[in-house]
């Protein structure tokens, strides 16, 4: 008699824990796609199902509360320079409207497509410094660059430059501890973006654990800065499991540096207490001309009123001419960048997708696969990478804007990360990532529509199961 009564709680519990769930998630008003994928997981995953939404799930109060920390703090990007030129005037309109950053000329950019290169030249950057350094970076593994890396930034604090360095908590958990005092205890001031925090119920329902700083920014000085995809790894030099990691970064100097700089600070202040920032050094204004190409620095995060990259994107694959080149690691894309695509490729515009053939994330990379057939039917040219592992993010159009940094083509990185991009307008830059896509094709295999339709079955349902999921990705 007991054990019934007790069963019949319990199953009460859990049928009025299931409609909570869904009625929270209904409540947060997201896309439809979203909300059903969502409930898929509520209903079809017994007990797990409501408790993973509820610490990975949970949107709405993330978004009111971090938008409250960072009010004051946005209005800062605004002064991040000026420029209002004719050519490119739409999309840079549209990206100042929508992140608050204006596009600034007089920059010297330089595409680095090597990553012994990417690595060399960060470092004998930080080895000039001689005022400050700000550093922010996903990932950092306690590997050998790694630990060089952290051995610079040590240096550089016991010569009394001040060392800022904000680390995700998520992306480089396995830094040890030991790894983290050694920096700290030479000086280098270190911030961790929202740790998660497990301690009971109440912090289950509100983990940060959703919203990562996937963001890859080094500023020197505020005269030097590198900004792109590649994270702090010795996987990017000699590989792993998949091979190693191609990436891409851009070193730029001049004004455009000031809005990376802004851009640092609010999340200096965010990872911190109360948006504290009584750390901060005082920051160069950059006004010295270095070159003649326009930058327009993007950030894109959660709390925002509009997806800055997303929007900067869809208005480059809409408005290509002659073509648009696309490189990501992880492909499942929000649906207007998606009809972007297939309206570019239908309009007759020479549309080219290349992403890797294995992935460190496979149910992203079964969804991936789901996209594949019904671009192919629009026309566009699809290429699987398959010397080693492609963790390049860039998109290419008409030898005119190419755009670089930490975003993917992917619901996360539009909706839930932190990331930063930079949109250059220059033909040379331009020119430059076009041409390193193409020598990349011929380590490619370029699918066709005929020989794609013909998979397995059973791999196409496994496909489509984890398509599912891509919204939550």
């Amino acid at each position: 008699m007991f054990f019934n009564i007790l069963t019949y709680i319990v199953l009460a519990l859990y049928i009025y824990t299931i409609g909570a769930a869904i009625a929270a998630l209904l409540l947060e008003n997201r896309h439809p796609s979203k909300s059903i994928a969502w409930v898929m997981a509520i209903v079809l995953i017994p007990i797990a199902g409501p408790m993973i939404y509820f610490i990975f799930g949970r949107d709405s109060w993330r978004r009111i509360k971090l938008r409250r920390r960072t009010e004051r703090v946005s209005a800062d990007a605004t002064n991040a320079g000026n420029s209002d030129t004719e050519p490119y005037l739409n999309i840079k309109t549209l990206l100042f409207n929508n992140s608050g950053i204006r596009a600034t000329d007089g920059n010297s950019v330089t595409l680095i497509t090597n990553s012994q290169d990417i690595f060399s030249g960060m470092l004998n950057s930080i080895a000039t410094a001689k005022d400050y350094i700000l550093a922010e970076f996903y990932i950092i593994e306690n590997d050998n660059i790694g630990n060089r890396f952290c051995d610079a930034l040590r240096q550089k604090a016991r010569e009394g430059v001040t060392v800022m360095l904000l680390i995700d908590a998520l992306g480089s958990i396995s830094m040890p501890k030991k790894m983290i005092r050694a920096l700290e205890n030479d000086g280098v001031q270190l911030r961790h973006f929202m740790p998660m925090k497990f301690n009971w119920w109440g912090r289950l329902r509100r983990s940060t654990i959703n919203y990562r700083d996937h963001r890859k920014l080094l500023v020197i000085d505020g005269t030097t800065s590198y900004i792109g995809g590649v994270n702090i790894a010795d996987r990017y030099l000699t590989g792993n499991e998949l091979g190693i990691w191609r990436d891409n970064m851009l070193r730029i100097c001049g004004p455009a540096i000031n809005a990376m700089q802004s851009s640092f600070v609010n999340m200096w202040r965010l990872a911190g207490k109360q948006n504290d920032s009584s750390n901060l050094p005082p920051l160069r204004t950059e006004t010295v001309t270095h070159g003649d190409t326009c930058v327009q620095i993007t950030p894109s995060a959660p709390f925002n009123d509009w997806e800055a990259i997303a929007q900067g994107l869809q208005w480059t694959i809409l408005n290509a001419q002659r073509y648009v080149y696309m490189q990501s690691p992880y492909f499942a894309p929000p649906e207007k960048i998606l009809s972007a695509i297939h309206a570019a490729a239908l309009s007759g515009v020479d549309v080219r997708i290349m992403m890797p053939a294995e992935s460190d994330t496979p149910v992203t990379a079964a969804a991936s696969r789901t996209y594949i057939e019904r671009m192919l039917l629009a026309g566009v040219r699809v290429f699987i990478y398959r010397k080693t592992f492609l963790h390049s993010k860039s998109v290419v159009a008409d030898d005119k804007i190419v755009t670089i940094g930490s975003a993917n083509l992917d619901e996360r990185s539009a909706n839930l990360n932190f990331e930063l991009n930079a949109f250059v307008y220059d033909s040379a830059i331009a020119e430059q990532a076009r041409q390193n896509f193409e020598s990349q094709m011929a380590e490619c295999e370029e699918l066709d529509l005929k020989h794609w339709g013909q998979r397995p079955w059973w791999q196409r349902l496994k496909e489509s199961m984890a398509r599912l999921f891509s919204p939550m990705l």
